[in-house]
C-alpha cells in the first residue's frame, strides 16, 4: 500500500532560516511602505506650499492653473522620483524635504518595529 510521504520535521536551523527570511521580507515590505508614505506626505507638503504661494500672491491664478495641470500629469504616473519632481515643479527645497520626511517616517516605523520585535522576544 502506497501512502502519502510524511513530512520531515524541520530542524532548528531550518526554522531559524525560515524566520530570518520572513523578517527580511517584512523589512523589505516596510521599506516600500515607508517610501509610499513619504511620497504621500511630500505631496501634502507640495500642495501646502503652492497654496501658500497662491494665497500670498507669489504666483498668479494662471500659474496656479498651469501647476495644477502639470501636477495632474504626475498623479497619473506615480513613479516620478523626488529629484525630477522638484526640478519639474520648480520647488528647489523639495529634495531636502523628501529626505527629512523619509528619515522621520523611517524613524517612526523603526521604533514601532523595534517594539514589535521586543514583544516577540518576550513571548518566547
Amino acid at each position: 500500500m502506497i501512502g502519502r510521504p510524511t513530512k520531515r520535521k524541520l530542524s532548528y536551523n531550518d526554522m531559524a532560516r525560515k524566520l530570518e527570511h520572513t523578517v527580511l521580507s517584512a523589512n523589505e515590505m516596510l521599506d516600500r511602505c515607508v517610501s509610499i508614505i513619504t511620497m504621500e506626505r511630500l505631496h501634502a507638503e507640495i500642495h501646502k506650499e503652492v497654496n501658500r504661494q497662491a494665497a500670498a500672491g507669489e504666483i498668479t491664478k494662471h500659474e496656479l492653473m498651469q501647476w495644477r495641470l502639470k501636477w495632474n500629469a504626475y498623479e497619473q504616473e506615480r513613479n516620478v522620483e523626488p529629484e525630477q519632481l522638484a526640478h519639474e515643479l520648480g520647488l528647489a527645497h523639495l529634495q531636502q524635504s523628501y529626505v527629512d520626511i523619509f528619515n522621520e517616517t523611517s524613524q517612526q516605523v523603526g521604533d514601532l518595529m523595534t517594539a514589535f520585535y521586543l514583544m516577540l522576544e518576550q513571548t518566547k
